[in-house]
């Protein structure tokens, strides 16, 4: 074909890229105009229909801006594009485009939550597959406790994973027709069975995710119930219309009248006064601290089939609270953040602070005085706890769980994310030993020897030693394997620090962002249980706004960094990186990581005096006299004068302590107690 004549039309190389976008374009066009036909099939219409679009991306169609036909378009751009010449080394050009690595979870891992519900700016439906997934469990495991009430725990366990498993989430999504919607990338393997199923099962957790948050748990729970059972009507009933608890039917009314009869039930009276709580139904309370205890009239039976739902309620609050105010952190980090509030070492220490270890029914009279001699971190504590939490939720609801969580759980977040609790000494270790790998050789880990056990079957002791390249760090013992081990890691970062550059890195992070003032200021709060910190985490109904209806705004568009003075801010514009971790904070990620003075949980009920002020106010006025415009500096600086109004107010408004005892609260001592866990929690139910 002649060329002559082209260069009068005035096409160019760039009409075939706009042309490429075409497909992409018109593609969610089709997706925007066909979520009609699915919403008449379930019987609901999205107010957010970009909820549905987001649980509909599968990862693969996001990792790159070819669009959904990558291969096609990646091909187009070679042979038709403009040739792009890249100069230099690849892997440091690739090291540059890098959105992964130990400097990005360390520096996302140091942010506090968001006062406020915030929508997330990361797009697929990962973090909504994170959360849907606690929505069908919930959904699943409060069914099938109502409805199958004789059935034992480790059977209810089997039963709800026969319904949340893969297969059986990919044929619900089959049925419902999320297959049509799915947007994936085609240079991906689907052609693989157990890819599609991965995917359609992922797919129907994020669209139940993008039901609750649009919809509410009433009708995820109904779409559910549909999808589940809609073709045989007589199951859809029994599924619909579970019966209340064994113990609720017994006496529908309460059974409070039985407490002068059983002097069990009435030493319970003290608790439910500890905790400003009155059971109706109070023989469910006994229920919850029975542990281990065989069947009587009176309990129907042990605690374990509440601890089986309580640690289901524990787990949708606590994921709902996470993924709705951390909304930069991936499902990675939410997961860490999860384990971290909700493992056995925190459920025990919350049944301590509560007074529940006090109240525990064995069946022989010696059995409670060996349990209050265990330590707080034992799971039987943790069991009781979760048994709690299910017998609060089946006598009340779940906003008395919410409550519950507020109260307990989410204000110790601070005290993990300060001190660096998420990242245990064992993997902190691994991390360590990665970091100190050549580039071009394979990375040694930590090696773990048992050296010895000691002491009879109840009662053991192992004793571990940890090497690294032949060498011995550290060793510890413990009760299991695993605590051995995590002692012995623990002893091995502490006596070899001057090795491991990477935990200097790991303390640079939060030393940059939070002043060591705001952190003993922070972390007496939470050792006090202060009112002003639980406050921050408890909204009254009308305080937070709808999830639907917040803007989460861009990842670069976070606003003000949140230090005490401007040489701290000035500090955090450096790179945080340390020789051996591999990758460097950029530019977008430390304006990402930065949490706003609005937004931030520290710098929202941290203490401020006059002084501070002013010096922060000699801080602006010489920023602003360094600064290229007189006018832009004028105006950041009433901005930085009106944050701190609206920050004064709201201390104000909480109560919060005088601003005269900064000098105690700088080195953390000098603090009364301003309460108990169950002064706040009575105060706040």
């Amino acid at each position: 074909m002649s060329a002559e004549g082209f260069r009068r039309t005035g096409l160019r190389p760039d009409v075939t890229q706009f042309a490429l976008l075409l497909p992409h374009f018109l593609s969610f066009c089709r997706l925007h105009r066909s979520i009609s036909a699915l919403e008449s099939r379930i019987g609901y219409v999205f107010k957010d229909k970009s909820l549905f679009h987001q649980a509909m991306t599968h990862p693969s169609s996001i990792r790159s801006t070819l669009g959904l036909n990558s291969d096609h378009v990646l091909n187009s751009m070679l042979n038709c594009g403009p040739r792009l010449l890249e100069y230099g080394e690849v892997r440091e050009i690739r090291q540059a485009t890098r959105k992964h690595g130990l400097a990005y979870t360390v520096n996302v891992m140091s942010m506090l939550p968001s006062i406020l519900e915030k929508k997330s700016p990361i797009f697929g439906n990962d973090r909504l597959e994170y959360l849907g997934d606690a929505v069908v469990e919930l959904i699943v495991t409060t069914h099938l406790f109502y409805i199958l009430p004789e059935v034992s725990e480790g059977h209810l366990d089997a039963f709800r994973q026969s319904l949340v498993m893969n297969a059986h989430l990919a044929l619900l999504a089959r049925r419902l027709g999320l297959h049509c919607y799915l947007q994936y990338a085609h240079g991906m393997d689907f052609y693989l069975d157990s890819t599609f199923m991965h995917a359609y099962s992922d797919a129907f957790e994020a669209f139940m995710a993008a039901v609750y948050l649009d919809g509410g748990l009433a009708l995820a729970n109904r779409i559910f119930a549909d999808v589940m059972w809609g073709s045989d009507p007589s199951c859809l009933r029994v599924w619909c219309t579970p019966p209340p608890h064994p113990i609720q039917l017994e006496y529908p009314d309460g059974d409070r009248h039985l407490l002068p009869q059983h002097p069990k039930l009435k030493k319970l009276t003290r608790l439910e006064r500890r905790i400003g709580m009155e059971f109706r139904h109070i023989r469910l309370l006994a229920q919850s601290l029975s542990y281990t205890r065989r069947f009587n009239q009176l309990t129907l039976g042990n605690n374990q089939r509440l601890e089986h739902l309580g640690d289901t309620l524990l787990k949708f609050v606590t994921t709902d609270y996470l993924f709705k105010h951390f909304p930069y952190h991936h499902e990675g980090h939410l997961s860490i953040l999860r384990n971290t509030m909700a493992n056995k070492y925190t459920q025990g220490q919350v049944c301590r602070d509560l007074g529940l270890t006090e109240f525990i029914i064995e069946d022989t009279p010696a059995a409670p005085s060996a349990l209050l001699s265990l330590d707080a971190d034992s799971k039987i504590f943790a069991d009781v706890l979760e048994s709690f939490v299910g017998a609060v939720f089946v006598d009340k609801d779940l906003t008395w769980v919410e409550r519950l969580c507020q109260v307990c759980f989410f204000p110790r977040l601070v005290e993990f994310i300060l001190t660096q609790e998420w990242n245990d000494p064992k993997s902190k270790l691994q991390q360590c030993c990665l970091t100190l790998r050549d580039r071009d050789s394979k990375p040694e880990l930590a090696r773990y020897v048992l050296d010895s056990c000691t002491g009879g079957s109840n009662n053991r002791c192992f004793r571990i030693s940890v090497y690294f390249r032949n060498v011995k760090l550290g060793e510890g013992s413990g009760k299991s394997v695993k605590v051995a081990q995590m002692n012995a890691a623990k002893n091995a970062l502490q006596q070899n620090q001057d090795s491991f550059p990477v935990l200097q890195f790991h303390q640079q992070v939060i030393e940059q962002r939070y002043s060591p003032s705001l952190r003993a200021s922070m972390l007496a709060k939470v050792y006090d249980n202060d009112a002003a910190l639980v406050t921050a985490f408890t909204h009254v109904d009308g305080d937070t706004p709808l999830y639907q209806e917040t803007d989460g705004g861009d990842l670069d568009d976070v606003g003000e960094a949140s230090f005490d003075d401007e040489e701290e801010a000035a500090d955090a514009d450096k790179d945080c990186s340390v020789d051996g971790v591999g990758d460097t904070t950029t530019a977008a990620t430390a304006s990402a990581t930065n949490a706003t003075v609005e937004d931030n949980m520290m710098l929202e009920i941290t203490d401020d005096d006059d002084d501070d002020d002013e010096a922060d106010d000699k801080s602006d006025s010489s920023t602003s006299s360094s600064s290229a415009s007189a006018s832009d500096a004028d105006e950041a600086g009433s901005h930085r004068k009106q944050l701190r109004l609206v920050r004064k107010r709201k201390l104000n408004s909480m109560q919060d302590d005088d601003g005269d005892d900064d000098e105690d609260a700088g080195n953390g001592k000098g603090r009364q107690p301003t309460g108990t866990l169950l002064d706040l929690f009575k105060d706040k139910l």
